[in-house]
């Protein structure tokens, strides 16, 4: 085996003092069944339907994220991939979105027909995003 280096004990490959308790073969084949298989770190939450959808000032879409306050309560928030840029409320983004629709000058119909409108899409995009999802938990499985 190859030993990496320790504060100042050096690295590298060492012949064994021992027989081995098992073949070289049998523990690369070990060693491959262990790995983990790579998972897919997509997860749809209704809370943050503006992922992708609002972009940051540098240009990048915001994604979704979650937290954990002090009392176990979940605090969802729109973050730019980008650490030091816009991390913005999810309740304050949809309160300014709606305020931004109310301020617009619609008729009652139109309005509802925007909100209906846009929902049907936000499904559409959610069933597709889930059916991507399916698709990929459906290929690892076919992996392993």
């Amino acid at each position: 085996m190859y030993a990496k280096s320790f504060k100042d004990h050096p690295g590298g490959l060492f012949p064994a003092r021992h027989e081995p308790i098992i073949d070289k073969y049998t523990w690369q084949m070990v060693q491959k069944e262990m790995k983990r298989p790579e998972e897919v770190r997509t997860s749809l939450n209704d809370a943050i339907p503006f992922r992708a959808v609002l972009k940051c000032q540098c240009g990048q879409p915001l994604t979704g994220a979650v937290s954990r306050g002090n009392l176990g309560n979940y605090f969802y928030y729109y973050t730019c991939k980008h650490s030091r840029h816009l991390n913005l409320s999810a309740v304050k983004a949809h309160d300014q979105f709606l305020a931004a629709r109310d301020l617009m000058s619609l008729t009652t119909n139109e309005s509802k027909r925007i909100k209906q409108k846009s929902g049907e899409l936000m499904n559409l995009e959610i069933n597709k995003n889930k059916e991507f999802l399916n698709e990929k938990k459906q290929e690892l499985a076919k992996e392993q």
